[in-house]
Formats: C-alpha cells, sequence, structure tokens
C-alpha cells in the first residue's frame, strides 16, 4: 500500500474493532496533529479562506467523543461499572497543568477578554454572548472548545453507566440531528455567535463520535462503501471546498456538514492507518497538538506586536513559534503529568495520552 492510500477491502471494515482495542493508534495521533497545525497555520496566517482550521475542531470533537466513550464502555465492559471519580482525575490530569500553565502565562497580554471565563471553562459561553466577528485572535478563545467538552463529560459517564446502550445510541442518533436542525434555528435568528460557539449548539460532532463508539461496541460495521479510496478523498474534498465558504458560514452550516464527511474519515484512518499519518513526525505533532492549540493564539499576538515582520516572515515565525512552545509544554508541563494519569487506569484498560 502506497503512502496515503487507505485499503479498501472488506478486512477495513473489520479491523475497524481490532484497531480501536489497542492500547495506541498511531494514526489519530497523526490526524490530530494535522488538525492542530491547520489552526496554528489558519491563526499564524490571518484566519484566511482554504485552511480548515474550523473543521480540524469539529473532527477533534468526534475523536474524543469515540475514544474517550469507548474506553469508558470498555472499563464497563471489563469491571462491571464506569469509576467517574478516576475518569474526572484522568481530565484533569490530562488537561489541567497545561492549560493552568498557558492561562499564567495569559496574563502577560494586558486586557486579554474572557481571561476569568476561561479560567472556569466557560469560555464558550463568553464567545456565544461577547465575541465580535473580525477581531484579532484571542489568545484566551481556543478554550472554548475545552468548555465544550468538559462540561459534556461531567454528565456523559453518568448516562453510559445508567441508561441501555441500545435504548441510549437510538437516543442520541435523534439528538444528534435536532441539535443540527436547533442550530440553524438559532443561526436564522440572527445570533451568529451563539450557533458558532455555544454548547447547546456545538455538541453534535461529539454526540455523533459518542454514538459511532456504541455502534461499533455493539457490533456494527460500517458500509464497505465508506471506507473505499473514493469515499475517502470525496469526504476530504468536500471538506476542503467548504474551508472556503464566508467565516460566518463555516461556523454555521459549514460545521454541521463536516461533520459527516469527517466522519467517514476517520473510520477510515482507524480501519486501515495510512502511513503519512503512521510516521514519527507526523505522531509527534499529534502528541503536542494540545499545547499547539493552546498556544498559537498567543505568538500570533506577541508576533503582531513586532512592527519588522511583515508577510511570509511573520506567518513562519508564528508557526514555529507555537510549535516550540508547544513542544516546551509537552515534555515539560504534560508529560509527567500524562504519567501520573496513566496510574488512575484500571488495570488491563488501555491509558491514552489523548484521553
Amino acid at each position: 500500500m502506497e503512502a496515503g492510500q487507505i485499503d479498501a477491502s472488506p478486512a477495513a471494515a473489520s479491523t475497524l474493532r481490532q484497531n480501536l482495542e489497542k492500547k495506541t493508534i498511531p494514526s489519530l495521533d497523526g490526524l490530530r496533529g494535522i488538525s492542530a497545525f491547520s489552526v496554528a497555520l489558519a491563526h499564524g496566517w490571518g484566519l484566511p479562506r482554504w485552511i480548515p482550521a474550523d473543521y480540524a475542531v469539529v473532527l477533534f470533537f468526534e475523536i474524543s467523543g469515540l475514544l474517550i466513550t469507548w474506553l469508558l464502555l470498555t472499563e464497563q465492559d471489563r469491571s462491571g461499572s464506569i469509576d467517574r471519580i478516576n475518569f474526572m482525575k484522568r481530565r484533569t490530569l490530562r488537561l489541567f497543568p497545561a492549560f493552568y500553565t498557558f492561562w499564567l502565562l495569559g496574563w502577560l497580554v494586558p486586557g486579554a477578554p474572557g481571561r476569568w471565563w476561561s479560567f472556569a471553562y466557560m469560555m464558550d459561553f463568553y464567545n456565544a454572548i461577547y465575541a465580535v466577528p473580525g477581531t484579532e485572535v484571542n489568545i484566551f478563545g481556543m478554550a472554548w472548545s475545552l468548555g465544550i467538552e468538559e462540561k459534556y463529560y461531567l454528565l456523559w459517564p453518568s448516562f453510559l453507566k445508567r441508561f441501555n446502550r441500545q435504548s441510549l445510541l437510538k437516543a442520541m442518533l435523534i439528538v444528534f440531528p435536532l441539535v443540527q436542525v436547533y442550530h440553524v434555528v438559532i443561526y436564522k435568528s440572527g445570533h451568529v455567535m451563539w450557533a458558532a460557539w455555544g454548547f447547546d449548539t456545538r455538541i453534535d460532532a461529539i454526540i455523533l463520535g459518542s454514538a459511532m463508539a456504541i455502534a461499533i461496541k455493539s457490533g456494527w460495521v460500517p458500509p464497505a462503501w465508506s471506507l473505499r479510496p473514493l469515499s475517502v478523498w470525496a469526504s476530504l474534498a468536500l471538506v476542503m471546498l467548504l474551508s472556503g465558504v464566508a467565516w460566518v458560514h463555516r461556523l454555521s452550516y459549514g460545521v454541521l456538514i463536516a461533520a459527516y464527511p469527517l466522519a467517514i474519515i476517520l473510520m477510515a484512518v482507524i480501519a486501515r492507518p495510512p502511513r503519512i499519518l503512521n510516521n514519527k513526525v507526523s505522531t509527534y505533532f499529534g502528541r503536542i497538538s494540545y499545547s499547539l492549540y493552546l498556544y498559537n493564539g498567543l505568538i500570533v499576538y506577541f508576533t503582531s506586536r513586532l512592527a519588522f515582520l511583515h508577510g511570509f516572515a511573520r506567518v513562519a515565525v508564528n508557526i514555529i513559534g507555537a510549535i516550540l512552545a508547544a513542544m516546551l509544554s509537552y515534555h515539560f508541563i504534560e508529560r509527567p503529568f500524562l504519567r501520573l494519569k496513566d496510574k488512575f487506569h484500571r488495570p488491563g484498560l488501555p491509558a491514552r495520552a489523548s484521553t
């Protein structure tokens, strides 16, 4: 199989579950790395069209919903229950050290909007109420997606523990399109920022990822056509076309439509990991993706104050600076706490750094 190709054989569908059972899925590190890099590139370039940064966040949500739900279901299968306290300890050790270090460094920026909202993981509400289109990148702005995830995962383990999986799956397959319709209603009512950033309008992708995990655990196999190269490349082409849509529409209709082709890409990458996502460089970018996502806005803020930087030079400094900041954050802050986090996994459960 050549680099970048995905096997379309019938075995591709059957390996989806097998690969999800593995301790690590390197291709997902690569996918996360590319997604985080696209966000850093978009911000470093001044939010141009044709860079699918907004859809990278949709993909982050789907990956998160799929992997975390899969691990919770695996824990439930092996132990008969879900330890919600342990789950929150793992989430805290995964997210808090890097985020609050970044938050403290954010004090170097005077008057940064949303400082205390982001501290309480409420940046999604701040953006929905106070964000103004067309302004410069807010260094705390990226915290909106973390706020959505944290609120979702405060509730989700309890739902998994209490309700029958098949009933829960049916409910989610109803709720998912309803959230998308609700999103459109809010947008058409004139509440553009609410539709773009609100918790209640942007949880569709996490719900879809979670539903995929339950379905696959229950024996569902994606149709063969969805894993064929034509479907995967067509899905990627659609996402790239959507990235050319005007900014406001990307965060309305764009993010809703993109959830479907991104789900196909995600399943295909897991079923038959392409080599382009399985090399050491891609995997490493996946490991630093969380910090890269956090720090790129802060780097853009400082470089924008350097009058001698213009054009491509500024873009290059933005990207290189964001990568260096992410590397330092990963090696000196994230990694030590990731080792500690692994101690809270029950015996026999995979301890993925991504969760």
